[in-house]
């Protein structure tokens, strides 16, 4: 029983939101310079739209050529749905908001492994160049038996998650 609870809490939870730490080479646009500004000014570039349905877009992400600084800062904007939806990077995770401080929330797709005739497997493969996942802003949280999750940057760093239930009948 305790199994099939955490099976079913598994397929219940659907998104994963995650908080991405953006970083930004120095000879990139620094956001600090738009943090400097006293006055509520532009926070993209003129010419460019600064919002997607609720969520603020600033420099150096963009939703048209010419607004973003390069391919991983475009933001695309879905207006069929109201509010319009901003999707961030080619497998269109939802963003959920963009600060000046150099935070950018998305979410994303869980990751859920079903023991049962079919063998539903689910990998929420997330890969990220410019960005790092912020490892003091983010919950990673593993559910199940013999569970295992691990979030691994390219800097070397590596955080883990085990739940090991051993049963004897």
């Amino acid at each position: 029983m305790i199994i099939t609870m955490n099976v079913m809490l598994v397929q219940l939870i659907t998104q994963l939101e995650l908080l991405v730490l953006i970083v930004i080479l120095s000879s990139s646009v620094p956001i600090a310079a738009a943090l400097a500004t006293t006055t509520a000014g532009p926070i993209t570039k003129p010419c460019c739209d600064d919002h997607c349905g609720n969520v603020s877009i600033p420099c150096p992400f963009g939703m048209t050529k010419g607004c973003y600084l390069d391919q991983d800062f475009l933001i695309s904007c879905n207006h069929s749905c109201y509010p319009s939806q901003p999707y961030f990077g080619e497998k269109n995770l939802s963003v959920t908001n963009i600060s000046l401080e150099g935070q950018l929330r998305i979410l994303h797709s869980i990751g859920s492994v079903v023991y049962n005739m079919r063998y539903k497997y689910n990998e929420a493969l997330l890969t990220l160049t410019k960005f790092t996942i912020s490892n003091e802003l983010n919950k990673f949280v593993a559910i199940g038996c013999d569970t295992y999750a691990i979030v691994r940057g390219y800097q070397g760093d590596q955080a883990g998650v085990h739940d090991w239930v051993h049963v004897h009948l």
